[in-house]
Protein backbone atom coordinates (compact mmCIF):
# COMPACT_ATOMS: atom_id res chain seq x y z
CA UNK A 1 0.00 0.00 0.00
CA UNK A 2 1.28 3.34 -0.53
CA UNK A 3 1.67 5.99 1.14
CA UNK A 4 0.28 9.85 0.99
CA UNK A 5 2.62 12.51 0.11
CA UNK A 6 0.95 15.17 2.53
CA UNK A 7 1.12 12.24 5.57
CA UNK A 8 4.99 13.97 5.94
CA UNK A 9 6.29 17.35 6.53
CA UNK A 10 10.04 19.06 5.41
CA UNK A 11 11.39 17.09 7.86
CA UNK A 12 10.72 13.51 7.08
CA UNK A 13 11.77 14.53 3.31
CA UNK A 14 14.92 15.91 4.02
CA UNK A 15 15.91 12.61 6.09
CA UNK A 16 14.26 10.28 4.01
CA UNK A 17 16.17 11.69 0.81
CA UNK A 18 19.55 11.73 2.61
CA UNK A 19 18.51 7.67 3.30
CA UNK A 20 18.50 7.66 -0.32
CA UNK A 21 21.81 9.00 -1.02
CA UNK A 22 20.10 12.24 -2.74
CA UNK A 23 20.97 16.02 -2.03
CA UNK A 24 18.22 18.47 0.01
CA UNK A 25 18.48 20.56 -3.34
CA UNK A 26 15.99 17.78 -4.79
CA UNK A 27 14.20 17.66 -1.88
CA UNK A 28 13.08 21.38 -2.53
CA UNK A 29 12.59 20.28 -6.08
CA UNK A 30 10.14 17.71 -5.24
CA UNK A 31 8.24 19.32 -2.10
CA UNK A 32 7.58 22.69 -4.52
CA UNK A 33 6.48 21.22 -7.02
CA UNK A 34 4.23 18.79 -5.78
CA UNK A 35 2.60 21.43 -3.39
CA UNK A 36 1.92 24.13 -6.24
CA UNK A 37 0.26 21.64 -8.51
CA UNK A 38 -1.60 20.34 -5.59
CA UNK A 39 -4.58 22.66 -5.14
CA UNK A 40 -5.32 22.97 -8.91
CA UNK A 41 -4.92 19.30 -10.31
CA UNK A 42 -6.26 16.61 -7.89
CA UNK A 43 -4.41 13.87 -9.40
CA UNK A 44 -2.49 10.05 -8.74
CA UNK A 45 0.10 10.93 -11.21
CA UNK A 46 3.37 12.31 -10.05
CA UNK A 47 4.45 15.35 -11.81
CA UNK A 48 7.40 15.74 -14.11
CA UNK A 49 10.13 17.34 -12.21
CA UNK A 50 12.56 17.87 -15.50
CA UNK A 51 15.51 16.34 -16.55
CA UNK A 52 17.57 17.42 -13.24
CA UNK A 53 15.50 15.46 -11.38
CA UNK A 54 16.76 11.53 -10.99
CA UNK A 55 14.55 9.07 -12.78
CA UNK A 56 15.55 6.27 -9.97
CA UNK A 57 14.31 9.03 -7.28
CA UNK A 58 10.89 9.65 -9.40
CA UNK A 59 10.29 5.68 -9.95
CA UNK A 60 10.55 5.05 -6.09
CA UNK A 61 8.35 7.76 -4.96
CA UNK A 62 5.58 7.13 -7.47
CA UNK A 63 6.02 3.40 -5.81
CA UNK A 64 5.80 4.29 -2.86
CA UNK A 65 3.83 7.25 -2.13
CA UNK A 66 0.52 8.77 -3.71
CA UNK A 67 -1.04 11.71 -4.17
CA UNK A 68 -4.74 10.79 -3.86
CA UNK A 69 -6.71 12.97 -1.48
CA UNK A 70 -7.41 11.30 1.53
CA UNK A 71 -10.75 12.92 1.85
CA UNK A 72 -14.12 13.00 -1.23
CA UNK A 73 -16.41 15.13 -0.47
CA UNK A 74 -20.03 13.93 0.60
CA UNK A 75 -22.01 17.16 0.54
CA UNK A 76 -21.66 20.70 0.02
CA UNK A 77 -24.10 23.47 1.64
CA UNK A 78 -24.20 27.01 1.11
CA UNK A 79 -25.08 29.38 3.60
CA UNK A 80 -27.54 32.32 2.55
CA UNK A 81 -24.48 34.50 3.57
CA UNK A 82 -22.37 32.63 1.03
CA UNK A 83 -20.32 30.67 3.45
CA UNK A 84 -19.88 27.03 1.98
CA UNK A 85 -20.20 23.91 4.79
CA UNK A 86 -18.05 20.99 2.93
CA UNK A 87 -18.83 17.58 4.71
CA UNK A 88 -16.10 15.09 3.72
CA UNK A 89 -15.54 11.30 4.00
CA UNK A 90 -12.91 9.85 4.65
CA UNK A 91 -11.94 6.15 3.91
CA UNK A 92 -12.83 4.75 6.86
CA UNK A 93 -16.42 6.26 6.50
CA UNK A 94 -16.16 9.12 9.09
CA UNK A 95 -17.10 12.38 8.62
CA UNK A 96 -16.12 15.72 9.01
CA UNK A 97 -16.54 19.14 8.09
CA UNK A 98 -14.97 22.45 6.90
CA UNK A 99 -16.45 25.99 6.54
CA UNK A 100 -15.38 28.35 3.85
CA UNK A 101 -16.60 32.17 4.68
CA UNK A 102 -16.03 35.26 2.15
CA UNK A 103 -15.35 38.86 3.01
CA UNK A 104 -14.76 41.35 0.45
CA UNK A 105 -11.39 41.21 0.18
CA UNK A 106 -10.57 37.55 1.60
CA UNK A 107 -11.38 34.34 2.30
CA UNK A 108 -11.43 32.06 5.27
CA UNK A 109 -11.41 28.82 5.81
CA UNK A 110 -12.01 26.72 9.20
CA UNK A 111 -10.53 22.99 9.75
CA UNK A 112 -11.15 20.35 11.85
CA UNK A 113 -8.89 18.32 13.51
CA UNK A 114 -10.61 15.26 15.10
CA UNK A 115 -13.86 13.23 13.90
CA UNK A 116 -15.75 14.43 16.98
CA UNK A 117 -13.96 15.76 20.43
CA UNK A 118 -13.27 14.90 23.96
CA UNK A 119 -13.98 17.93 25.68
CA UNK A 120 -17.49 18.13 26.33
CA UNK A 121 -18.11 21.85 26.14
CA UNK A 122 -21.94 22.17 27.16
CA UNK A 123 -23.08 24.47 23.91
CA UNK A 124 -20.59 22.78 21.49
CA UNK A 125 -22.59 20.25 19.02
CA UNK A 126 -19.06 18.54 18.40
CA UNK A 127 -18.45 18.07 21.95
CA UNK A 128 -21.92 15.87 22.12
CA UNK A 129 -19.97 13.37 19.43
CA UNK A 130 -17.34 12.35 22.10
CA UNK A 131 -14.06 11.47 20.26
CA UNK A 132 -14.10 9.42 17.47
CA UNK A 133 -10.20 9.79 16.49
CA UNK A 134 -7.78 12.16 15.49
CA UNK A 135 -7.61 13.42 11.58
CA UNK A 136 -4.29 12.44 10.12
CA UNK A 137 -1.96 14.95 8.88
CA UNK A 138 -2.87 13.98 5.44
CA UNK A 139 -6.83 14.64 6.44
CA UNK A 140 -6.11 18.48 8.04
CA UNK A 141 -3.92 18.94 4.49
CA UNK A 142 -6.50 17.85 2.26
CA UNK A 143 -9.39 19.66 3.46
CA UNK A 144 -7.28 22.71 2.55
CA UNK A 145 -6.39 20.89 -0.71
CA UNK A 146 -9.86 19.95 -1.26
CA UNK A 147 -11.52 23.65 -0.95
CA UNK A 148 -9.01 25.28 -2.85
CA UNK A 149 -9.30 22.82 -5.87
CA UNK A 150 -13.42 23.54 -5.56
CA UNK A 151 -12.44 27.73 -5.53
CA UNK A 152 -10.39 26.87 -8.58
CA UNK A 153 -13.19 24.78 -10.61
CA UNK A 154 -16.03 27.27 -8.86
CA UNK A 155 -14.81 30.72 -10.09
CA UNK A 156 -18.68 31.94 -10.04
CA UNK A 157 -18.57 31.49 -6.12
CA UNK A 158 -16.05 34.74 -6.06
CA UNK A 159 -18.04 36.83 -8.25
CA UNK A 160 -21.41 35.89 -6.59
CA UNK A 161 -19.30 36.97 -3.37
CA UNK A 162 -18.31 40.29 -5.06
CA UNK A 163 -15.09 39.35 -3.31
CA UNK A 164 -12.29 42.16 -4.22
CA UNK A 165 -9.41 39.83 -4.03
CA UNK A 166 -5.72 40.78 -4.78
CA UNK A 167 -3.71 39.11 -7.07
CA UNK A 168 -1.75 36.93 -4.43
CA UNK A 169 -5.20 36.32 -2.74
CA UNK A 170 -6.35 35.12 -5.92
CA UNK A 171 -3.30 32.78 -6.70
CA UNK A 172 -3.66 31.05 -3.26
CA UNK A 173 -7.59 31.15 -2.95
CA UNK A 174 -7.80 30.47 0.77
CA UNK A 175 -5.70 33.27 2.28
CA UNK A 176 -6.79 32.77 6.18
CA UNK A 177 -6.83 29.64 7.90
CA UNK A 178 -8.21 28.80 11.62
CA UNK A 179 -8.09 25.97 13.52
CA UNK A 180 -11.60 26.14 14.72
CA UNK A 181 -13.55 23.23 12.95
CA UNK A 182 -14.48 19.86 14.57
CA UNK A 183 -11.73 19.04 17.77
CA UNK A 184 -9.59 20.62 20.17
CA UNK A 185 -6.32 20.89 17.69
CA UNK A 186 -3.57 20.64 20.58
CA UNK A 187 -5.03 17.15 21.61
CA UNK A 188 -4.02 15.73 18.19
CA UNK A 189 -0.96 17.98 18.68
CA UNK A 190 1.58 15.62 16.44
CA UNK A 191 -0.47 15.46 13.46
CA UNK A 192 -1.21 19.30 13.75
CA UNK A 193 2.06 19.98 13.60
CA UNK A 194 3.02 18.56 10.75
CA UNK A 195 0.06 19.96 8.80
CA UNK A 196 1.81 23.41 9.93
CA UNK A 197 4.75 22.89 8.92
CA UNK A 198 2.92 21.50 5.35
CA UNK A 199 1.50 24.35 5.26
CA UNK A 200 3.59 26.96 6.35
CA UNK A 201 7.08 25.67 4.70
CA UNK A 202 8.37 28.06 1.94
CA UNK A 203 8.83 24.17 0.24
CA UNK A 204 5.43 23.62 1.05
CA UNK A 205 2.32 25.83 0.20
CA UNK A 206 4.44 29.20 1.44
CA UNK A 207 1.08 30.29 3.38
CA UNK A 208 2.22 33.02 5.46
CA UNK A 209 2.29 31.95 9.24
CA UNK A 210 0.46 35.46 11.19
CA UNK A 211 -2.87 34.18 8.47
CA UNK A 212 -3.37 31.02 10.55
CA UNK A 213 -4.59 30.53 13.61
CA UNK A 214 -4.93 27.79 15.83
CA UNK A 215 -7.55 27.62 18.44
CA UNK A 216 -7.78 25.89 22.35
CA UNK A 217 -10.31 25.24 24.86
CA UNK A 218 -6.96 26.07 27.25
CA UNK A 219 -5.02 22.87 26.44
CA UNK A 220 -1.80 24.27 28.78
CA UNK A 221 0.67 21.76 27.76
CA UNK A 222 0.02 22.28 23.60
CA UNK A 223 -0.12 26.08 23.89
CA UNK A 224 3.51 25.17 25.57
CA UNK A 225 4.74 23.41 22.49
CA UNK A 226 2.90 25.38 19.88
CA UNK A 227 4.99 28.67 20.88
CA UNK A 228 8.03 26.26 21.09
CA UNK A 229 7.81 24.89 17.80
CA UNK A 230 5.47 27.79 16.01
CA UNK A 231 6.71 31.50 17.89
CA UNK A 232 4.22 34.02 17.38
CA UNK A 233 1.90 31.98 15.36
CA UNK A 234 -1.54 33.63 16.48
CA UNK A 235 -3.51 31.97 18.77
CA UNK A 236 -7.37 32.14 19.65
CA UNK A 237 -8.54 30.98 23.66
CA UNK A 238 -11.83 29.78 23.77
CA UNK A 239 -12.70 31.40 27.06
CA UNK A 240 -16.72 31.66 27.45
CA UNK A 241 -16.75 31.79 31.42
CA UNK A 242 -14.62 34.04 33.63
CA UNK A 243 -15.33 32.41 36.64
CA UNK A 244 -13.44 29.18 38.02
CA UNK A 245 -16.40 27.71 39.13
CA UNK A 246 -18.74 28.52 35.48
CA UNK A 247 -15.73 27.73 33.68
CA UNK A 248 -15.61 23.92 35.28
CA UNK A 249 -19.35 23.29 34.67
CA UNK A 250 -19.59 24.62 30.97
CA UNK A 251 -15.55 23.67 29.84
CA UNK A 252 -14.76 20.35 32.25
CA UNK A 253 -11.11 21.14 30.35
CA UNK A 254 -10.74 23.66 33.07
CA UNK A 255 -11.19 21.04 35.86
CA UNK A 256 -7.54 19.59 33.96
CA UNK A 257 -5.53 23.11 32.92
CA UNK A 258 -7.95 25.71 34.65
CA UNK A 259 -8.23 29.23 33.31
CA UNK A 260 -6.03 31.11 35.86
CA UNK A 261 -2.47 28.87 34.87
CA UNK A 262 -3.47 29.00 30.98
CA UNK A 263 -3.87 33.04 30.89
CA UNK A 264 -0.67 33.08 32.95
CA UNK A 265 0.78 31.05 30.49
CA UNK A 266 -0.20 33.59 27.51
CA UNK A 267 0.84 36.50 29.53
CA UNK A 268 4.83 34.96 29.77
CA UNK A 269 4.57 34.25 26.43
CA UNK A 270 3.47 37.58 25.25
CA UNK A 271 6.55 39.20 27.76
CA UNK A 272 8.94 36.60 26.19
CA UNK A 273 8.12 38.00 22.39
CA UNK A 274 7.32 34.48 21.52
CA UNK A 275 3.23 35.08 21.13
CA UNK A 276 2.33 38.41 19.60
CA UNK A 277 -1.56 37.61 18.61
CA UNK A 278 -3.51 36.59 20.81
CA UNK A 279 -7.73 36.63 20.31
CA UNK A 280 -10.08 35.70 23.48
CA UNK A 281 -13.21 34.05 22.25
CA UNK A 282 -16.33 34.74 24.44
CA UNK A 283 -19.74 32.68 23.72
CA UNK A 284 -22.31 34.63 25.15
CA UNK A 285 -25.62 33.09 26.63
CA UNK A 286 -28.09 34.42 27.75
CA UNK A 287 -28.46 33.87 31.86
CA UNK A 288 -25.37 31.62 32.16
CA UNK A 289 -22.01 33.90 31.42
CA UNK A 290 -23.77 37.02 30.33
CA UNK A 291 -24.50 38.65 33.96
CA UNK A 292 -22.99 41.99 34.97
CA UNK A 293 -20.97 39.61 37.60
CA UNK A 294 -19.78 37.66 34.83
CA UNK A 295 -18.48 40.43 32.89
CA UNK A 296 -16.92 42.59 35.38
CA UNK A 297 -14.48 39.38 36.38
CA UNK A 298 -13.94 38.86 32.60
CA UNK A 299 -12.70 42.56 31.78
CA UNK A 300 -10.57 42.34 35.14
CA UNK A 301 -9.38 39.16 34.28
CA UNK A 302 -8.02 40.22 30.93
CA UNK A 303 -6.95 43.92 32.67
CA UNK A 304 -3.40 42.64 32.03
CA UNK A 305 -3.23 40.67 28.99
CA UNK A 306 -2.58 42.67 25.38
CA UNK A 307 -5.72 40.47 23.58
CA UNK A 308 -8.60 41.23 21.22
CA UNK A 309 -11.68 40.28 22.63
CA UNK A 310 -14.67 38.31 20.23
CA UNK A 311 -18.61 38.18 21.42
CA UNK A 312 -19.92 35.67 19.88
CA UNK A 313 -23.80 35.52 20.20
CA UNK A 314 -24.38 31.43 21.25
CA UNK A 315 -25.62 29.79 17.97
CA UNK A 316 -28.83 27.57 18.33
CA UNK A 317 -27.51 24.00 18.29
CA UNK A 318 -30.45 21.35 18.69
CA UNK A 319 -29.68 19.84 21.78
CA UNK A 320 -29.62 22.67 24.24
CA UNK A 321 -32.01 25.03 25.32
CA UNK A 322 -29.42 27.57 25.90
CA UNK A 323 -29.91 30.86 23.77
CA UNK A 324 -27.89 34.16 22.89
CA UNK A 325 -28.84 37.33 24.60
CA UNK A 326 -30.98 39.77 22.99
CA UNK A 327 -29.41 42.51 20.78
CA UNK A 328 -29.50 45.42 23.53
CA UNK A 329 -27.67 43.12 26.19
CA UNK A 330 -24.74 41.93 24.03
CA UNK A 331 -24.25 46.09 23.28
CA UNK A 332 -24.62 46.96 26.84
CA UNK A 333 -21.74 44.17 27.29
CA UNK A 334 -19.72 45.36 24.66
CA UNK A 335 -20.10 49.29 25.83
CA UNK A 336 -19.06 47.62 29.50
CA UNK A 337 -15.54 45.88 27.86
CA UNK A 338 -14.83 49.00 25.89
CA UNK A 339 -14.82 51.34 28.59
CA UNK A 340 -12.43 48.97 30.56
CA UNK A 341 -10.06 49.63 27.82
CA UNK A 342 -10.40 46.14 26.35
CA UNK A 343 -10.36 45.91 22.50
CA UNK A 344 -13.68 44.14 21.60
CA UNK A 345 -16.05 43.08 18.67
CA UNK A 346 -19.34 41.57 18.67
CA UNK A 347 -18.82 38.30 16.43
CA UNK A 348 -21.96 37.44 14.48
CA UNK A 349 -21.38 33.82 13.14
CA UNK A 350 -21.29 33.12 9.23
CA UNK A 351 -22.96 29.89 8.00
CA UNK A 352 -25.78 29.64 10.96
CA UNK A 353 -28.05 28.45 8.63
CA UNK A 354 -26.43 25.71 7.66
CA UNK A 355 -25.38 24.56 10.80
CA UNK A 356 -21.94 25.83 9.71
CA UNK A 357 -21.51 27.93 12.42
CA UNK A 358 -19.28 28.54 15.81
CA UNK A 359 -20.40 25.52 17.93
CA UNK A 360 -22.70 23.96 15.32
CA UNK A 361 -20.88 21.39 13.53
CA UNK A 362 -21.51 17.77 14.45
CA UNK A 363 -20.96 14.56 12.00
Amino acid sequence: MTLSIYEFDQVYWAAKFKELGFSDSHVSTFTSKYHKLSCSELSSDFPDYGSQFPRKLHSYLSDQYHDQSSLKIDSLHESSDGSVKFIFETTDGCQIESVLMPERRRTSLCLSSQVGCKRACSFCYTGKMGLKRNLSTAEIVDQYRMVSHWMVQNAEWQKSNKLQLDALVRMRKVNNIVFMGMGEPLDNYDNLSKALNILISPHGFAFPKSKISVSTAGHLEGIKRLTKDFPNLPIALSLHAASVSLRNKIMPINKTWSLIDVLAELRGLQNSGRLKRLLIQYTLIEGVNDGDEEIQGLVQLLSDIDCKLNLIPMNEVGFSRWKSPQVKRIEAIQTMVLEAGIRCMVRYSKAQDIGGACGQLNK
